[in-house]
């Protein structure tokens, strides 16, 4: 009986101690998540912020379309490219991609992000700040501010813990908008739970569940090798998350 009783007590306290790591685990990695959510989200609302400052310096705008792109030139030749954009095109003249025709015919649509989506003037997959604004006699436009999906994936999805860890950007659906440059974040996958769902079925469907919720934690898989933490957060702006591995 007492060797049974020093058995018990020793799974005991490593199962305590077990349990004392994980929680410390966990806490770290959604940590670090948190922070490169907040970084990424402190980055769009600048890109924000720079556009309601421009807004401020060009807030009469019936001078003339030629004007209010010099003033803007003015602005992109201080190291933040601007654009505005009407149903005419880019100031001054490039077509329009469908994602900024669809916010230009749409009067609710005041700021935000849009994107992914692909720049008609570099041929990349780009994001973008927007404010919209409104002409003397109702005409509408957008000032734009993008960042090219590459310069947001070295800056804002950084690989982690001693290159071990990577984060996503995903939507609600769980499309990757942004991936670390890591080996292991499976580029050949265009949708989140693609990656996970041989290994646990049951747990993305809880997983799901919470993302639309707005929660904030963390997941244990098993995948084919070995096991690996999904950490998760909400990226407060157009219901995408941040995702942790």
């Amino acid at each position: 009986i007492s060797s049974l009783l020093v058995v018990f007590f020793a799974l005991s306290f490593i199962r305590t101690v077990q349990e004392s790591l994980w929680t410390d685990a966990v806490r770290n990695l959604i940590e670090t998540t948190q922070q490169g959510a907040g970084a990424l989200e402190g980055a769009l609302e600048r890109d924000r912020e720079i556009l309601l400052m421009l807004a401020q310096k060009i807030h009469v705008f019936d001078k003339g379309a030629e004007n209010i792109c010099g003033k803007i030139r003015q602005f992109s030749y201080s190291g933040y490219p601007i654009q505005l954009v009407t149903r005419r095109g880019i100031c001054c003249g490039q077509s329009l991609p469908e994602e900024i025709k669809a916010l230009l015919d749409n009067p609710e649509a005041s700021s935000g992000i849009i994107g992914p989506y692909i720049s008609p003037t570099t041929g990349r997959r780009v994001l973008s700040a927007y404010l919209a604004i409104t002409f003397q006699g109702g005409q509408r436009g957008l000032l734009l501010k993008t960042t090219s999906i590459e310069e947001l994936y070295n800056k804002y999805s950084p690989a982690f813990y001693n290159n071990a860890g990577f984060c996503y950007a995903v939507n609600e659906s769980g499309d990757i908008i942004l991936r670390s440059l890591h080996p292991a974040s499976n580029k050949s996958f265009v949708n989140m739970y693609d990656v996970f769902r041989p290994y646990g079925e049951n747990d993305l469907e809880g997983l799901a569940q919470k993302i639309k919720q707005g929660k904030t934690g963390a997941m244990l898989f098993r995948g084919e090798h070995r096991k690996e933490v999904l950490c998760y957060t909400p990226l407060h702006f157009q219901g995408w998350y941040f995702i942790s591995i």
